[in-house]
């Protein structure tokens, strides 16, 4: 049986802000991993939930993966792609 959300499924986003607008106290414990801070509001429970959204993993991405970031990578000025995997000619 699944456990139950502390969410409850009731809650409600009623407003969610930025870290440093007013209401994001956070900002002095989470830092430059804070995202926003959300207030929901769980009206069949009668309780308001203050949640924070934050980043815990910071990589490099590439738009189309990791094959395109490399096919960048190896074709030089004056060079080509072929459109085969990993394969840059002169």
């Amino acid at each position: 049986m699944a456990k139950p959300s502390a969410l409850g499924e009731t809650a409600r986003i009623r407003s969610s802000l930025r870290p440093g607008q007013r209401g994001t106290k956070l900002l002095r414990e989470y830092g430059d991993r804070l995202v926003c801070v959300r207030y929901r509001y769980d009206e069949q429970n009668a309780r308001r939930l203050k949640t924070v959204e934050l980043v815990v993993e910071a990589v490099p991405w590439w738009p189309g993966g990791y094959a395109a970031a490399h096919r960048h990578a190896d074709v030089r000025p004056g060079g080509q792609w072929s459109g085969e995997e990993g394969q840059a000619r002169r």
